[in-house]
């Protein structure tokens, strides 16, 4: 609660209802002196980064490997296996090109016939025959010479254009096997092998470029802290924040009745409210929220107890009227938050929270906050006053931020550690504090034993 306390005469009248069997405590008027002009803490934002791992597989040309190295790292592309064959390719073609051609030898023209010596009766008749078989047996020793030297070009042209296929045969079905790699990695050996073996002599099949599987990402995500998003701290005096810090803490969310406020924890989100329509406390509310918007804060809440005379005692017209004036135009910019209303019978809290609704026709509610007090041994009404409200709130998340339970403190501590649990597991609540930091949480301003169940208590 946040003024003074109730009259008599209404607490009379409340404690008379079954449903409010025990009226709470008035929170602080805080705006009944001067506007405060505190400004918003700087806040630090945590960016969590999520771990991602890249697993690699390479071909060595033997078998599959797992590399240390990151995907960052240089990896040859499929162009770079292909220009690794062609390579290979033409240091064969090169070599079968400057090979020796085969030699051929002709072969030796037959010795011509020698005649038997005779008596030569008329020797003019015989050197004429003489001198006409010598120069027939020179002319058959040239032809053989120019047949031979034919034959030897012959052969050679034949070996260089041998030699040039192959070399085009072997470039060709080595670009080839490479292309293949890239979409048969086991095969890839065996096809390079093939292919050159079929032009040339067999070789060592030399490290093919490996081949890149597509990535896969494994995400790890971080472990979900129950009830870490929901528990708030409803405070007065920030300075009793600092008390709710720590790696234990579940609280993460803060509030204090106002549209600013001193300094609390980076680590928590400041909720800003305003109280009531009237002058006093929406005068400077459009620079303040607009401020805590830019610092971080995501939710804006409306007035405090509209149904109740000690609060902010609107009827539903007006509430309805101020909540289009101040609070509709923060649409879009953050989370609405509806006018928080007491667990009172009708006409207040569920019944008052419907007729606003109605009345505020075309508004952005987002969420209802809600209020409870009552005996720390209902918990069991407590569990149904919040299922009657999801009810009405009609799909809307609840946020219960003000509750507390009369008692002793060990019943309070007992309350708490039931409802704890169910409020986290509950899917309709979003969030919720308990009442609150400079009273029952903290005593001294060291945090209380009550005040510990709050801030660390699971299950």
């Amino acid at each position: 609660m946040f003024f003074s306390l109730p009259t008599i005469a209404l607490a009379a009248s409340l404690l008379s209802s079954s449903v409010l069997a025990v009226p709470h405590r008035g929170h602080r008027h805080l705006h009944a002196a001067a506007k405060r002009d505190a400004t918003l803490v700087e806040r630090d934002v945590v960016v969590v980064n999520t771990v991602t791992d890249w697993v690699t597989v390479w071909w060595d040309g033997t078998s599959f490997v797992t590399p240390s190295a990151t995907s960052a790292n240089a990896i040859p592309t499929q162009a770079a296996a292909a220009d690794a064959a062609k390579v290979e390719a033409d240091a064969k073609a090169k070599a079968a090109a400057e090979a020796p051609a085969p030699i051929i030898t002709a072969a030796p023209a037959a010795p011509a016939p020698v005649a038997p010596a005779v008596a030569v009766a008329d020797t003019g008749a015989a050197d004429a025959e003489a001198a006409s078989k010598a120069s027939a047996e020179a002319a058959a020793s040239q032809a053989a010479a120019a047949q031979a030297a034919a034959s030897q070009a012959a052969a050679n042209e034949a070996a260089k254009a041998a030699a040039s296929a192959a070399a085009n045969d072997a470039a060709k079905a080595a670009t080839n096997a490479a292309a293949a790699a890239a979409k048969n990695p086991e095969g890839i050996i065996a096809g390079v092998v093939g292919a050159i073996s079929s032009v040339v002599a067999p070789i060592i099949p030399t490290p093919v470029a490996p081949v890149i599987s597509t990535p896969t990402p494994v995400v790890v995500t971080p472990p979900v802290v129950l009830g870490a998003a929901k528990r708030g701290l409803a405070y007065n005096n920030a300075a009793l924040a600092s008390g709710f810090t720590g790696a234990d803490s579940k609280v993460s969310w803060a509030y204090n009745w106002g549209s600013t406020t001193p300094a609390i924890p980076s680590s928590f989100e400041y909720v800003p409210m305003i109280w009531g329509p009237q002058p006093i406390h929406s005068d400077g509310w459009t620079e303040a929220a607009n401020a805590a918007i830019a610092k971080g804060s995501k939710h804006l809440l409306a007035f405090n107890e509209p149904d109740l005379p000690s609060q902010a005692n609107l009827d539903v017209g007006t509430a309805a009227a101020g909540y289009k004036t101040f609070m509709q135009p923060f649409a879009g910019k953050a989370r609405l938050g509806s006018p928080a209303v007491t667990n009172g019978p009708a006409p207040m809290g569920i019944a008052y929270f419907k007729s606003f609704m109605a009345a505020c026709d075309g508004c952005t509610v987002d969420f209802v906050p809600m209020h409870w007090y009552d005996s720390a041994s209902n918990v069991e009404g407590f569990k149904t006053h919040v299922n009657d409200m999801r009810d009405a709130a009609e799909g809307r998340k609840l946020w219960i931020t003000e509750f507390g339970a009369s008692g002793s403190n060990e019943d309070q501590e007992n309350f708490l550690r039931e409802v704890i649990p169910w409020l986290d597991s509950n899917d309709a609540v979003e969030r919720y504090a308990y009442f609150y930091a400079d009273g029952a949480l903290t005593q001294n301003s060291v945090v209380s034993a009550l005040g510990n169940v709050f801030k660390t208590f699971v299950s």
